[in-house]
């Protein structure tokens, strides 16, 4: 087997952790539709805990500079919210396929060798997140991130205004 460089996501050893958050993210973004009760916080957090310790910070840092540089806090824009969905589902496009591979990969590694004879075609090691650029990737998913974020803010604020709305009347 071909070892991946140090600088890769296989090189460190964090390709199934990427894919992991990947897939949270999708599943996450698939549970914003529009649903009468919001999202289950609990998917959130679970994906908050899945991420590495470098793209926690990394995110942090940038929600902190987008959201709280001492101004007012942002008003509810659908097209700014249309415009991070957007972004999200762009990203996810390309790296959603290689986190299902990465994943599919290294469940057929560990399936005992009777069980590898299946019709299935199989997942190949290029098709995964084992030779991305580490810091390539970081990027990539701390921008699907910061959109999802900004995606779930919209989406609790339009919530809570209607629910104002609500209890208006």
């Amino acid at each position: 087997m071909i070892k991946p460089a140090a600088s890769t996501v296989g090189g460190a050893g964090m390709e199934l952790r990427y894919a992991k958050v990947i897939l949270s993210a999708e599943t996450l973004l698939a549970a914003l539709r529009p649903t009468p009760a919001g999202i289950d916080l609990s998917k959130r957090d679970g994906l908050y805990k899945l991420l590495p310790v470098s793209i926690r910070e990394a995110v942090n840092a940038r929600l902190r500079e987008r959201w709280w540089r001492g101004q007012q806090p942002p008003v509810v824009d659908e097209a700014a919210a249309a415009a991070s969905r957007e972004t999200v589902e762009r990203a996810l496009r390309w790296l959603g396929p290689m986190a299902h591979d990465t994943v599919r990969w290294h469940d057929e590694r560990s399936m005992e060798r009777a069980q590898r004879f299946s019709v299935r075609p199989r997942a190949l090691m290029v098709q995964t997140l084992h030779f991305a650029d580490r810091r390539k990737a970081d990027d990539a998913i701390v921008e699907v991130l910061l959109g999802l974020s900004c995606v779930c803010w919209y989406d609790d604020e339009r919530r809570r205004l209607e629910s104002l709305d609500w209890d208006d009347e």
